[in-house]
């Protein structure tokens, strides 16, 4: 699983250490080069990668994924 957690270092401290057990988390500012090149909108947001790294399927729920997570098996 990979997180990105959205905010000043110092604000995210704890939504960072909470995600760190079953992701990889990356912390980054409002806009920053992830976020962006995921295309994300707004918050939360979910992505579904395939294997090579592009983005199958985004959206602000999880059954955005979910949904196209599904329709792949």
């Amino acid at each position: 699983m990979f997180a990105v957690v959205v905010g000043p270092a110092e604000n995210v401290t704890e939504k960072r250490d909470q995600l760190a057990p079953v992701a990889r988390v990356v912390t980054e500012e409002q806009g920053g080069a992830v976020a962006a090149a995921l295309g994300v909108k707004g918050y939360p947001a979910f992505a579904l990668l395939d294997s090579s790294g592009s983005v199958r399927a985004a959206g602000t729920m999880v059954q955005d994924v979910s949904m196209a997570s599904a329709g792949a098996a």
